[in-house]
């Protein structure tokens, strides 16, 4: 009898702890609805410091910050639930020796708050070209994570809070009708005899843009993304991967006027393939379909959409779109509906300084089953002029 009381008041306990949470999304629904970004624009919580042409000879001092929260009440097999919550902290040094060029040095740190004695310290070392009118060549520190605008079940925006740096070289083009991001993020070196393996990650990120007036916008993004796991050198323990997902999509918005800025819908299609033989995951071949709505004010953006997956894999997609299970990749779930939600709120106080809500919830009709996650960020991004080199 006592062991099914301490049942009974444990599973109470969950609930009511499940129901303040639940609570706290809604009360952040609530207090920010009047003033609701698209799908995929997460310019809200850039924080990357833009080249400026303009500040030829000139020596400044460029300082990152991000705080952010973000809490991933998860509790589907798929991927377990976790709070991120810590800074960014990445001070540098810059120089413009010409107004096509730009060589950037500094240090980038990370902190999670209660995680004593683990902060993570990466170099910064970027130069950044303006080869021509338009194309952009970037080696060293890339201008990456949520910079790329690449679709969540594609890229994970919260790798701007575990991996904010990118280290490799990049491509990249901007006119009105089409822009491009083409990237290789080279994240593990290896030399003869390691027992670790080579990865890599090259990307694609380009728009099309079909009409763009007054009224009407339509744009055709197309997404691709390779991660290879490997390496001839390398004493690996695991087989040589190299996972591909491509996505082609439609993203069309009727502009107005007033609070609501624009009110529209996307829809995409997935596939993933494995361009190896490895077999790792228990499948080679998958396809998604992503589709919905989205409505832009002046402080943010309101968004359902719902997805379709048959034997998707991303391995740098958010988790809880896959249909292979995060925290054991023995089990495979094939198909995955979700219905998905997305709020928020933010605000530019200055050109410097951001603060953002969000709150996204991800219902699997499969299995009844409700995800969320809520995120509160504030970007510092100044610089100060240290010098100015005369010629």
């Amino acid at each position: 009898m006592k062991s099914e009381n301490l049942m009974y008041l444990c599973k109470n306990k969950l609930q009511m702890t499940r129901l303040i949470k639940i609570s706290i999304l809604l009360i952040i629904i609530f207090l920010f609805y009047d003033t609701l970004f698209s799908q995929s624009d997460l310019s809200y919580r850039n924080d990357y410091i833009e080249f400026d042409s303009t500040k030829q000879n000139k020596i400044l001092i460029h300082l990152k910050n991000n705080n952010f929260f973000k809490n991933n009440e998860y509790f589907s097999p798929i991927i377990d639930g976790y709070t991120l919550l810590g800074y960014n902290l990445a001070p540098s040094l810059v120089y413009y020796p010409d107004s096509r060029f730009r060589f950037e040095a500094g240090v980038n740190v990370l902190q999670y708050h209660g995680l004593k004695n683990e902060t993570e310290f990466s170099p910064i070392l970027s130069a950044y070209l303006r080869l021509f009118q338009r194309f952009d060549v970037v080696m060293g520190t890339l201008r990456g994570n949520v910079m790329h605008n690449l679709i969540e079940p594609m890229y994970d925006p919260e790798f701007q809070f575990t991996r904010p740096n990118e280290s490799g070289f990049q491509f990249l083009y901007n006119s009105k009708l089409f822009s491009a991001d083409a990237w290789l993020d080279w994240e593990q070196f290896i030399k003869h005899g390691d027992t670790i393996p080579e990865i890599f990650t090259a990307g694609i990120s380009a728009k099309i843009t079909f009409v763009d007036s007054d009224s009407w916008n339509m744009k055709m993004p197309l997404q691709f993304i390779a991660r290879h796991t490997g390496g001839q050198i390398s004493h690996r323990s695991i087989p040589v991967q190299t996972h591909c997902n491509v996505a082609i999509g439609l993203d069309a918005a009727k502009k107005l006027s007033g609070f609501i800025e624009n009110f529209g819908c996307f829809g995409y299609y997935f596939l993933y393939r494995e361009a190896t033989s490895s077999n790792f995951i228990g499948f080679r071949s998958g396809q998604a379909y992503y589709a919905g709505i989205n409505m832009n004010v002046k402080n943010g953006f309101l968004m359902l959409g719902y997805w379709n997956a048959d034997n998707f894999y991303a391995p740098k997609g958010n988790p809880i779109f896959q249909s292979v299970s995060h925290p054991a990749h023995d089990l495979i779930i094939k198909k995955r509906n979700l219905v998905t939600g997305k709020i928020g709120y933010h605000r530019t106080i200055n050109s410097n300084l951001k603060f953002s809500l969000c709150a996204e919830t991800y219902y699997d009709t499969n299995d009844n089953q409700l995800d969320y996650s809520y995120t509160m960020n504030i970007v510092f991004i100044p610089d100060f002029l240290i010098k100015i080199i005369s010629d």
